[in-house]
C-alpha cells in the first residue's frame, strides 16, 4: 500500500473500532442516502431486491439504509473494522478480495476517490467492473486525490 491508502485505512479502522452501530445510526440523522443517489443520478436503480455494492462504508449509513429498503447489500472498504460493523446486514469485501462475477445491479462510490491514489482507483475498477451484472451500473463521483 502507499502512504495515502495506509493513512485512510488506519483512520477508518479507528473510527469503526471506537463507535458502535448504535452510535453510527444515531449520527445518520443528517446523512441521507437519497442525497447521494440523487447526486449520482441512480435513484431509480435503488429498489428492493436489487443487489447493490457500497464502496467506502464511511459510518455505515448507506449500507444500513439500503438494507432497510430491502436491497441486497454488499460493502467494499479498506478498513476491516468497517466491514465487520456492517456484517449483520451486508456482505463485506476488502480491496483485492474476489467478488462474484455478474452479481451487482449497482455499485455506488461517492466521496471515495479523493482518498485514493490513481493506482488504487484502477485496482478498484478492475475488481468492481467484473462483479457488475449485465446492465449493471458503476456510479462513481470522481475528483482528484486529496493527498
Amino acid at each position: 500500500m502507499d502512504g495515502l491508502t495506509d493513512r485512510m485505512t488506519a483512520y477508518w479502522q479507528q473510527v469503526h473500532i471506537r463507535g458502535g452501530l448504535a452510535e453510527v445510526r444515531a449520527a445518520l440523522t443528517g446523512a441521507h442516502l437519497a442525497d447521494h443517489v440523487d447526486f449520482l443520478k441512480v435513484a431509480e436503480r435503488v429498489l428492493p431486491g436489487k443487489s447493490i455494492l457500497c464502496i467506502g462504508v464511511g459510518l455505515g449509513g448507506w449500507v444500513w439504509e439500503l438494507a432497510s429498503l430491502g436491497c441486497n447489500v454488499s460493502a467494499l472498504d479498506v478498513a476491516p473494522a468497517a466491514i465487520a460493523k456492517v456484517a449483520g446486514f451486508a456482505d463485506g469485501y476488502l480491496p483485492g478480495d474476489a467478488m462474484p462475477a455478474g452479481r451487482f445491479d449497482l455499485a455506488l462510490s461517492h466521496w471515495v476517490t479523493p482518498h485514493m491514489t490513481e493506482d488504487a482507483l484502477a485496482a478498484q475498477f478492475s475488481q468492481v467492473i467484473p462483479a457488475l451484472a449485465k446492465g449493471g451500473v458503476f456510479a462513481v463521483q470522481y475528483c482528484e486525490p486529496l493527498g
